[in-house]
């Protein structure tokens, strides 16, 4: 690709929607899922692991009186081993009767020492699929601020966390000398598990997914096969930024083919929807419609009606019902105002090629630290554009005049 050509798409994603399922190993105290949907859904998780963690440290802070049976007393005489680190005991050592402090269950014989440090975790581990990757971004400023407590990373990169652990402050217990509070460890369960969400839910039969089933008990066996559906992008709305920077749709379909549709092509895409309708509607097979440069088809695939967009030497299949749901007004919502925004990414783009030509920067390296003495920390267009299009920046300052 020439490189004078080379846009970069940026885009703003909002989080709407989250929901987690808590496993309690001891029991159903605390087990089960919980969601909420609303533009508020970060701060939302945020306080619900905050409670989690106060609900951990209460059961914690109990002590159910041993359960000890005489058969357990019977097994406890005869006991030459440490249940816990396994060594025999000697003759001068002293045993001792160890059990869960949450339940009352009797675990076995112990020396004192191993009893005493053989203590309940106060650490909760919450586990995210690619948190590392990408889901880190939305809950990591939420959960660094929402309250009291450091937080310790495990950095790959700036931008790239294996785990973080939060501490929250106002859990620690006034009578521990250590003074140890509950802390909430995020893990990415893709260095466990390397394989996307999609393949792993593969693996499972329908009479597996238990919690799901549970939570969605109203919908038929029809619907509930159709949730259970993977989901995959069929469109990005995005600002390629460049020397004219402009807003981008782009068309997917799920054997990864990709359609990026121009300004004036999206226009009258818009404009045709009641031909559109028609088309996706129709029952005639080989039904075609031309938009600009874009060709959209009806054709059957499997007996199952389909449309077929073509542009120049690309295309994608989707179903009738996507088609429509791109026509829907949040779809132009979106678009226009990114377009918005393309005025203010253009200025700051260009204010940065400047900056970069008029003190003769011409690398990479150079370039972040100067751009990070002028730009604006509060501002989300500066700060993306520093991170991800620096190396178009650096490309125009050296050749555009």
């Amino acid at each position: 690709m020439d490189k004078a050509s080379s846009t970069y798409t940026y885009q703003h994603d909002n989080v709407f929607s989250i929901g987690y399922f808590v496993y309690c190993s001891y029991g159903n105290l605390l087990s089960g899922y919980r969601f909420h949907r609303d533009k508020d859904c970060i701060s939302w998780f945020a306080g619900e692991l905050k409670n989690l963690a106060h609900e951990v440290k209460s059961i914690l802070s109990a002590n159910v009186v041993m359960d000890f049976t005489r058969d357990d007393w019977r097994k406890f005489n005869s006991a030459t081993h440490c249940h816990i680190c396994e060594k025999p005991f000697m003759k001068n050592d002293k045993r001792v009767r160890d059990h869960c402090h949450l339940t009352g269950r009797y675990r076995g014989p112990a020396h004192s020492n191993c009893n005493l440090n053989y203590k309940d975790s106060r650490c909760i581990p919450v586990v995210f699929h690619n948190l590392s990757g990408y889901d880190a971004h939305f809950i990591i400023k939420e959960i660094a601020t929402a309250y009291d407590g450091n937080i310790v990373l495990l950095p790959i990169t700036k931008q790239k966390y294996i785990s973080f652990t939060k501490h929250v402050d106002d859990t620690k217990d006034e009578n521990d000398e250590k003074n140890i509070c509950v802390t909430l460890r995020f893990i990415d369960s893709y260095r466990f598990l390397a394989s996307s969400l999609d393949k792993l839910a593969s693996f499972l039969n329908k009479d597996k997914l238990r919690v799901l089933r549970r939570e969605f008990s109203h919908l038929s066996d029809e619907n509930f096969n159709l949730l259970t559906r993977i989901a995959y992008k069929f469109l990005e709305i995005g600002i390629a930024v460049g020397s004219m920077s402009h807003v981008e749709i782009a068309i997917s379909d799920t054997r990864g083919n990709r359609i990026i549709l121009p300004h004036a092509t999206w226009t009258a895409f818009v404009e045709k929807r009641a031909d559109i309708e028609r088309l996706v509607q129709s029952t005639t097979p080989s039904s075609s419609l031309m938009i600009q440069d874009l060709v959209m088809e009806l054709v059957k695939i499997r007996d199952v009606n389909t449309v077929k967009l073509s542009l120049c030497d690309k295309c994608t299949y989707m179903k009738p019902s996507t088609v429509l749901f791109i026509l829907e007004q949040c779809v132009d919502h979106a678009y226009f105002n990114l377009c918005q925004y393309t005025n203010s990414v253009n200025d700051k783009f260009k204010y940065f090629v400047t900056y970069l030509r008029q003190n003769c920067i011409v690398n990479k390296f150079e370039a972040v630290n100067a751009l990070r003495k002028v730009y604006d920390k509060n501002s989300n267009i500066e700060c993306e554009l520093i991170m991800y299009a620096l190396g178009d920046i650096v490309y125009h300052a050296q050749h555009d005049e």
